[in-house]
C-alpha cells in the first residue's frame, strides 16, 4: 500500500477494515426504492438505474428472494441492469446469458457479459 494511502485513512480515522460496512452504508443512504420485477423465474432488481449494479454488494439484502430456486445466479451486463435466478432454472440461464451477452456489447457502461454464482461469501463467474 502506498505511503499517502495510510495517510488517507490515518487522517480520516477509518480502518481499512471499516471501509466495506461505510460504504454500504452509505449506499443504502444514496439508493432510492428496490423494485423487482419477475418473468419466467428470472428477476430484474432495479434502483434508480445509477445504482443496479451496486446492488451485488449487498447480500443480504438478497435474503427476501427466497423464492429463487437454488443458489443465486446473477448477470451484471450494464450499470443499470441486474438479472438473477436460481442454479436450478436452466432456462433462465440460457436466458440471461443471451440478454446479458446482446445488453453487454450494446449497451452504455458495461461491466461484464458474465454469469456469476453465489459461493456463500462472495459471487465467482458460473460456467455451466
Amino acid at each position: 500500500m502506498l505511503e499517502t494511502e495510510n495517510f488517507m485513512y490515518d487522517s480520516l480515522n477509518i480502518s481499512r477494515d471499516s471501509l466495506y460496512t461505510l460504504a454500504i452504508r452509505n449506499l443504502f443512504r444514496i439508493l432510492p426504492d428496490i423494485e423487482t420485477y419477475r418473468k419466467d423465474g428470472v428477476y430484474m432488481l432495479t434502483a434508480g438505474g445509477f445504482y443496479d449494479a451496486s446492488l451485488i454488494l449487498v447480500p443480504s439484502l438478497w435474503q427476501s428472494l427466497s423464492m429463487i430456486d437454488g443458489d443465486w445466479i446473477i448477470a451484471v451486463p450494464k450499470r443499470d441492469f441486474l438479472m438473477l435466478t436460481g442454479s436450478r432454472n436452466k432456462e433462465g440461464i440460457k436466458k440471461m446469458k443471451k440478454i446479458a451477452a446482446e445488453d453487454y456489447h450494446t449497451g452504455s457502461y458495461p461491466i461484464s457479459e458474465h454469469l456469476y454464482k453465489w459461493n456463500g461469501s462472495k459471487f465467482e463467474q458460473y460456467f455451466d
